[in-house]
């Protein structure tokens, strides 16, 4: 597998397939590249040969913090170690850019993600229900990871 750095707009239609299979309800793709706008964003995808078979995008929030905003690994990729690989990239490259803390968000229709936010150190701070009104009506889970906290753990 090959981990490469790329972008949002080159990698767009193989981000696409692999989140097909991984979301019951994705982003429509100008809602996604309206959303990505304006913003310092990162964007790494796995390749098997040509094909991207996961991927993860962050970006510097409003609160100057990184938000771990979509990933996901195709079914057939899964359990192989690739998302806590991502997560593992992204912990590095924010740390060396001077961030101290990573936030994303979820729900319980994702139960593989809350399990790896766990097991990687991720603390959950708050829950919101009816939080995505335009696509589901689920309760969203809000967890943080403190980089200089879990410093030993990832370098």
């Amino acid at each position: 597998m090959d981990y490469i750095q790329t972008t949002l707009e080159k990698d767009l239609e193989g981000i696409l397939e692999v989140a097909r299979y991984s979301f019951n309800d994705f982003y429509p793709t100008q809602k996604l590249l309206k959303r990505a706008e304006g913003k310092k964003i990162w964007t790494y995808v796995v390749k098997d040969g040509e094909r991207i078979v996961g991927f993860k995008i962050w970006y510097k929030d409003d609160d100057g913090d990184i938000y771990n905003w979509l990933d996901a690994v195709h079914p057939d990729y899964q359990r192989r170690g690739i998302s806590s690989k991502l997560f593992s990239i992204m912990f590095d490259m924010s740390r060396k850019e001077g961030y101290s803390e990573i936030k994303l968000k979820t729900h319980e229709g994702h139960p593989k993600m809350i399990a790896l936010c766990k097991k990687l150190g991720f603390v959950e701070v708050h829950r919101a229900p009816h939080h995505w009104k335009d696509t589901i009506d689920r309760e969203a889970i809000f967890f943080e990871y403190n980089l200089l906290r879990h410093k030993d753990l990832n370098s």
